[in-house]
């Protein structure tokens, strides 16, 4: 079927080998299955159809559609029919499987071995139809009820479409031009697949790896389209030419595709600040018009809620650690992080290793945090400044199993020893910072008042009181009558603080309860039924009961301190480690802890243990984190990974095995020294344009060399010349020795190279 493929593939006027054309076809499919495995592998359409095989069905219809010559218009309106077709069964997931197509088969070979029996009902048909119906039915419901809440179909086939206009464009470009197919075809065929994988990239983070995928089969595209296209030219103009051509232009565009792909990851980053702060002034607004455009079009499209855990999810509406509840007993076990601190005077009961904060809650859970900007920074670069009433922090973060997506620290972190990115809810607001890094080193700010302090703190600023006091609708309103009767004595916001606190911390800790009722506020199942429970019941009840009374809270998640290790200096942090907080905003202080968990132990806010740090010089630590940003960025692509140090490793070990093959070749075809001295000097004529006509006698090439402007370099090649025919002619006695014509080599090869990095420079 494969070479009945090929044959009918088409093809430029003077042909191409089948081995070409296989070639050129597996190669574009290989370019984007890469795309559609990282648009796939990136979540963008879970539950939805898959995407590798819709992609590579519409490249080989843009291949079928070069054919034959038509007009544009005629190409046009059968890549549309053929989409209006084919794209609704693929995104209706209605192609049958393997065992239906077999069913068909058996009930054709029942009806040949046996007519008079009546035909089996064939499935396929309904099956599709079944299929159909229902897709049609859901984007109906999406586009005329304005049903789109759980329903992300539509966008799970803007994504289809877009990968298989890529493709299909990809099939017809590499074959659009039957007589003149170059190494330009290729960019231009893979273009809209790069721009859709560049996207992808952006927008998930997935990384360098997809692109340099891509980048490899790109390149390899184009040299196959190139090489085909010398070969036509070539046979065109009927010059004669050697088929180890070929294997030449491969290897060595295979080398200069390595050493492409060896120097992008060590390809310093320009970082234009100026130029992308007044780029995004200019499409802030239409950008944001977009955007929630977007929004009010797929709703069930949710990509701001990140991992909690690395690798983790978190669903919209949930407990962020509902998780905990069957993981089963062995959490201790599963070591997560390792963290060192640098600072021995700082109390383990004050240290949280937060991870992402929560500022919406609904009655069910926690919902996603609202992001208005995604900012970059660098390492070293401090995305908030320093705060007063905070003690500078260094941690020193080691992940065990994976690398994390959000930057775990103590208190608020605020610059970091790799490149991140701040997901702001607005100016001095950070959800968290983004960092995949499997280690780190980062600097934060961790709470340095005292309990005096807070209690006489202010009323908080307005944007923080919009932001962090909002309660959902249906709350039970015994939950704020019991608020106001827990603090009825309390004289000061931090007393109110105090007293919810130490009512919270009387409810018993478990793991073992069953998940709430549905149609139930968590918080007041907790405190009136429930009244024990995990994390994320005491966090999230604080934080209501401390909103009901005008205090501005939000839900912290991360981890607790874990166990200090004395003879390492660090703590281990394990999976039963994962822990939730609330933080309440005080006046000159900002975000403050609390710890209403029965099972975890009370912050410390005495002077002794809140007293600032030994005199920090800032400005040192950022230095010393760009620094080490630095050589973490040069270890993580040299080192670790093997990246760039393997595909440079390989180039080498592709020139020595070249250089070895060759010789091999030469030695092998040489009678004896002197013929082997002048296969060799041919082999150099063909690197410096001498090369040796079919009929040169060794006197006749020789001549050829006599322009070179080095004399000793052609006094020699006349000795070889004459010592060859020597050898040839002379009778067995008087053969010259062939230790002088291996002497003779070694004299002649500097000579070589002298002229070919004389004319290498003079290019």
């Amino acid at each position: 079927m494969i070479r009945l493929l090929i044959q009918r593939l088409p093809r430029p006027r003077e042909g191409w080998d089948a081995r070409t054309m296989l070639g050129i076809v597996i190669v574009l499919a290989a370019a984007l299955g890469v795309l559609a495995w990282a648009v796939q592998n990136a979540g963008w359409t879970r539950g939805g159809p898959g995407l590798i095989a819709p992609t590579l069905l519409a490249m080989l219809i843009g291949l079928l559609l070069t054919r034959r010559p038509r007009p544009a218009w005629r190409t046009a309106s059968l890549a549309l029919l053929s989409s209006l077709l084919l794209l609704p069964l693929t995104a209706a997931q209605a192609w049958p499987p393997l065992r239906l197509l077999f069913a068909n088969l058996r009930g054709l070979m029942a009806l040949l071995r046996h007519p008079q029996e009546p035909f089996p009902a064939l499935p396929l048909p309904l099956w599709m139809s079944e299929r159909l119906g229902q897709w049609a039915q859901d984007m109906a419901a999406w586009a005329l009820a304005g049903q789109r809440e759980a329903n992300d179909l539509p966008f799970a086939f803007l994504i289809l479409l877009l990968l298989w206009l890529a493709g299909l464009w990809a099939g017809w470009q590499t074959f659009r031009y039957r007589g003149d197919c170059s190494a330009g075809d290729a960019w231009t065929a893979l273009a809209p697949a790069g721009a859709v994988l560049a996207a992808n990239s952006f927008f998930t983070f997935a990384g360098l790896g997809w692109l340099l995928l891509f980048m490899a089969t790109l390149l390899t595209l184009a040299l196959i389209l190139r090489e085909g296209s010398l070969r036509q030219q070539w046979e065109t103009q009927r010059i004669d030419y050697s088929p180890e051509l070929r294997l030449e232009v491969y290897a060595f565009g295979l080398a200069l595709t390595l050493g492409i792909l060896a120097l992008m990851p060590l390809a310093p980053t320009l970082r234009l600040r100026p130029l992308q702060r007044a780029f995004w002034r200019l499409v802030e607004t239409p950008y944001t018009r977009l955007e929630t455009q977007l929004e009010t079009l797929f709703p069930a499209l949710d990509r701001s809620g990140r991992g909690l855990l690395p690798g983790g999810t978190l669903v919209a509406g949930g407990l962020p650690r509902a998780h905990l509840l069957t993981a089963g007993p062995d959490l201790r076990q599963q070591v997560i992080l390792h963290v060192a601190v640098d600072d021995a005077t700082m109390p383990a009961a004050n240290l949280r290793w937060r991870g992402l904060t929560f500022e919406q809650y609904n009655g069910r859970g926690w919902d996603p945090p609202q992001i208005v900007e995604i900012a970059r920074f660098g390492p070293g670069e401090m995305w908030l400044p320093p705060q007063p009433g905070r003690r500078l922090l260094r941690q020193t973060i080691e992940f065990v199993a994976e690398e994390s997506f959000w930057l775990y620290a103590a208190g608020e972190p605020v610059a970091a020893d790799r490149s991140y990115r701040a997901h702001l809810r607005g100016p001095g607001d950070a959800a968290g910072l983004e960092v995949q890094a499997g280690a780190y080193m980062v600097l934060s700010q961790t709470p340095a008042v005292t309990a005096a302090a807070l209690a006489a703190a202010g009323p908080p600023p307005a944007e923080i009181a919009a932001r962090y006091l909002a309660l959902p609708a249906g709350l039970p309103d015994r939950v704020p009558a019991l608020a106001r009767a827990l603090t009825a004595d309390a004289a000061t916001p931090y007393d109110q603080a105090q007293a919810l606190e130490s009512y919270l911390r009387r409810f018993p800790y478990t793991l073992d309860l069953p998940a709430p009722p549905p149609d139930v506020d968590v918080v007041d199942y907790f405190l009136f039924e429930l009244q024990q429970g995990y994390c994320d019941y005491y966090a999230a009840s604080m934080v209501v009961l401390a909103r009901s009374l005008g205090l501005p809270a939000r839900l912290a998640v991360g981890y607790a301190a874990g166990v200090y290790d004395p003879a390492r200096g660090r703590f281990t942090v394990t999976e039963a480690d994962a822990h939730s907080w609330p933080e309440l905003y005080f006046q000159g202080a900002g975000w403050i802890p609390f710890e209403p968990t029965a099972a975890q132990p009370r912050f410390d806010f005495t002077p002794a243990q809140t007293a600032e740090s030994a005199p920090f010089d800032l400005a040192a630590e950022q230095r010393a984190l760009r620094a080490r940003g630095l050589r973490q960025g040069l270890w993580r692509w040299t080192m670790p990974k093997y990246l760039s140090a393997g595909l440079l490793g390989v180039l080498l070990l592709g020139a020595a095995a070249r250089l070895l093959w060759g010789e091999w070749r030469l030695r092998r075809r040489a009678a004896h020294a002197w013929q082997l001295a002048y296969l060799r000097l041919q082999r150099w004529g063909q690197r410096l344009h001498l090369p040796a006509a079919a009929g040169d006698t060794p006197r006749e090439y020789a001549a050829r060399w006599r322009a070179a402007p080095y004399p000793p370099l052609v006094a020699a090649i006349d000795r070889l010349s004459q010592g060859l025919e020597a050898r040839a002619y002379a009778p067995p006695g008087r053969h010259p020795p062939e230790a002088t014509a291996r002497q003779l080599w070694r004299g002649l090869r500097p000579w070589l190279w002298r002229l070919w990095l004389a004319r290498w420079r003079g290019r």
